[in-house]
């Protein structure tokens, strides 16, 4: 086995000490530098592509508000659908049967016509209003009183204020059973009615003068079913 020349293996040991010592390191690697004092912005040659986007900010005007609920207000019927409505209800205020289901007739007929929307729900509230009327009309030649279980209570109870406005007319026999008069509560039901009339543009008539034939005194207990 032959020996490596002596200048051979001085040379490997001088490099590799040149290699460890920082300086030299340092120079071999000039394209990385250390600065201590980085600037807060960034150089405008910099790439910020790499950079995360700020999370943008939302502007408060710049937001919608939501729109209001419309509320449909009761539309004025118009032309001879009006006309009929007032006539139906001049003639529950004066106590005309005929002249009222004349006068209910035409306004049904005319709201068949009539396209879906404000102005015909308004004539066909009005339209139930009057239906409930002509049977307690009904009702009232055939007994003054009706109980709670009958069908012409259930169609004037829903209305708001009928109990506190039938408390003086209402009576109570001996098992507490309670009875509400006829023809009183067609004068709440004509009263509800002219209001809903007032509240599309027209003035009605809601007293109603009635015969000895449409109204009995309370007294008449033998006729109360």
């Amino acid at each position: 086995m032959k020996l490596q020349h002596p200048r051979v293996g001085l040379l490997v040991l001088v490099t590799a000490v040149m290699l460890s010592s920082p300086g030299v390191s340092q120079s071999l690697n000039p394209l990385v530098t250390r600065n201590p004092n980085a600037p807060a912005t960034l150089p405008a040659d910099c790439n910020e592509s790499l950079a995360p986007a700020p999370a943008p900010r939302p502007r408060i005007a710049e937001i919608p508000l939501p729109e209001p609920e419309r509320v449909e207000a009761p539309a004025p019927p118009s032309g001879s659908l009006r006309a009929a409505l007032q006539s139906a209800q001049a003639a529950l205020a004066r106590n005309d049967r005929l002249e009222f289901d004349r006068a209910v007739s035409s306004a049904r007929s005319l709201l068949a016509t009539y396209p879906t929307g404000a102005e015909r729900r308004t004539g066909e509230e009005l339209l139930r209003t009057y239906d409930a009327a002509a049977r307690l009309w009904d009702a009232q030649f055939q007994s003054p009183f009706f109980g709670e279980d009958s069908p012409e209570f259930a169609l004037v109870s829903g209305y708001p204020g009928y109990r506190d406005a039938m408390r003086r007319g209402t009576i109570t026999d001996a098992s507490g059973r309670r009875f509400y008069p006829a023809a009183e509560s067609r004068d709440f039901l004509a009263r509800i009615a002219g209001e809903r009339l007032s509240g599309i543009g027209i003035q009605p008539q809601t007293r109603i003068a009635r015969g000895d034939q449409s109204r009995r005194s309370p007294s008449s207990a033998r006729s109360i079913r």
